[in-house]
């Protein structure tokens, strides 16, 4: 079969929103973590579906952590961890 050079393509359909941090789901863990969900991520599930995850990317979370902190060595079976400093 043939594709219409005037049909949308799958890709054009993902868009990307931006989301007010006051609108961001906030939880802190034992006061050196603060993180901001963008969508679904451990026990917070939103109300809005568009905030329930986007195709493979399963989390995406601003995370504020205090100096001399971090996460310790623990396991990610089948995913990929992307971090950048700011």
């Amino acid at each position: 079969s043939t594709t219409s050079s005037s049909a949308p393509s799958k890709m054009a359909k993902l868009v990307f929103e931006k989301i007010p941090a006051s609108d961001l789901h906030v939880s802190r863990v034992g006061g050196w973590l603060e993180s901001r969900f963008h969508f679904r991520f451990a026990d917070w599930c939103p109300s809005d579906p568009k905030r329930r995850g986007f195709g493979a990317l399963h989390v995406m979370n601003d995370d504020i952590v205090q100096a001399s902190n971090g996460f310790g060595t623990h396991p990610h079976a089948n995913q990929e961890i992307f971090s950048y400093i700011l």
